[in-house]
């Protein structure tokens, strides 16, 4: 997904180069402001999955394979197949999205990014997440192989809420707008 995420990256630097009196005047508080951005980049991530749910679903049926939520790869059920691939996706892409934002607001280019998502793709080297700590391909079927969903939710949901707090801090330090 990090085709997906620098997709995003690209969006945010079009809104936050977008920054002016208007904006200003219209949100009033850069939360308000990042909040907005944030939905719409959840549509989009909401989007792309669903396209990428019905291109799979449509390759299978061109390939006349059964439309079933099972799979012979891993003992699971269809309600947590349907959580990681949106629920744990989605959760991975917002992380990716709030570390570019924040990247993004300390650093005007998007090479800071960049360098980002070079060092998230060494961790999904084999070995280098052997616990399942780091936020970098959690939303893999393998993953569900070594962790539990409940695991991956909430690694994920911690690096979330870190970086939330992290973007507050620099909201409330920030003379930007």
């Amino acid at each position: 997904f990090f085709g997906l995420a620098y997709l995003s990256q690209l969006r945010l630097q079009d809104q936050m180069t977008a920054i002016g009196p208007y904006t200003w005047m219209r949100y009033q508080r850069l939360e308000k402001w990042a909040l907005h951005v944030f939905v719409k980049e959840g549509r989009f991530y909401l989007l792309a999955l669903t396209l990428l749910i019905i291109g799979t679903l449509g390759v299978g049926t061109i390939k006349g394979l059964s439309l079933s939520l099972t799979t012979s790869l891993l003992s699971i059920s269809p309600l947590q197949l349907l959580l990681q691939l949106i629920g744990i996706s989605m959760l991975q892409l917002m992380l990716y999205s709030l570390l570019s934002f924040i990247l993004l607001w300390q650093f005007s280019d998007g090479y800071a990014t960049i360098g980002l998502f070079g060092v998230l793709s060494v961790f999904l080297l084999p070995n280098f997440n052997r616990y399942g700590i780091f936020p970098s391909g959690l939303n893999g079927f393998a993953q569900l192989q070594s962790f539990s969903l409940m695991h991956l939710m909430i690694v994920l949901l911690i690096y979330v809420g870190l970086s939330l707090v992290w973007l507050y801090v620099l909201f409330q330090k920030s003379i930007r707008i």
